[in-house]
């Protein structure tokens, strides 16, 4: 009986032995798996990024003139207004569309601005566009996609709503070819046309 509990006593031990070695054993193999998994973002894995980056740079520059462009069409629109407050037609309607238009338009300016200084930082990225470390890389990404695209959906409704106010205008004050603020009409239209195609297209 004495030899049976000595024998059991002995292989209790060596049975909490072994499960301590199994569990040490498991977490110095599991360390190296879990390190491979958490780097899963591998240098070929960066071609997504530089793309990505490639793109908003492209993006910002057509929005860049676009931008410009939407300048233009605040003054050819305000040439408008003057002819036709000189020819004693009312204008109060497409003053407040105007003023609505360039109130939209700082606001895509200020979004503008924002992915232009992302991108100017370029964070996680060279000089040359190439990744250099993949978290910043994709918030700077990220951050210059968001702002860009503030700046487009604004631009699009802004050119848009201007648009119609542009045609409603002319509607309601019966602007044909024959009338004297007809040139100025047609121009400022164009250019909102234009404008409103251009950035419609840009991305």
């Amino acid at each position: 009986m004495k030899a049976f509990n000595f024998v059991s006593k002995i292989s209790k031990k060596g049975l909490l032995i072994a499960t301590g070695l199994l569990v040490v054993f498991g977490s110095v193999f599991a360390i190296p798996t879990t390190a491979v998994f958490a780097a899963s973002t591998t240098p070929a894995s960066y071609a997504a990024l530089t793309k990505a980056y490639q793109n908003d740079q492209n993006w910002f520059k057509a929005q860049h003139v676009n931008v410009g462009r939407a300048d233009t069409v605040v003054t050819q629109v305000q040439a408008l207004i003057t002819a036709a407050k000189s020819d004693g037609i009312p204008t109060s309607g497409l003053e407040a569309a105007l003023d609505v238009f360039q109130a939209q338009l700082r606001t895509a300016k200020a979004s503008h601005a924002t992915a232009n200084a992302v991108l100017t930082a370029h964070k996680g990225f060279d000089n040359n566009g190439n990744v250099t470390n993949p978290v910043p890389a994709a918030q700077t990404v990220k951050d210059a996609t968001q702002s860009l695209t503030d700046a487009h959906n604004v631009l699009v409704q802004s050119s848009s709503d201007l648009l119609t106010a542009l045609t409603l205008w002319s509607a309601h004050n019966h602007i044909t070819s024959s009338s004297p603020v007809y040139s100025a009409y047609h121009q400022a239209y164009q250019a909102t046309l234009a404008l409103h195609n251009d950035v419609t297209g840009e991305h």
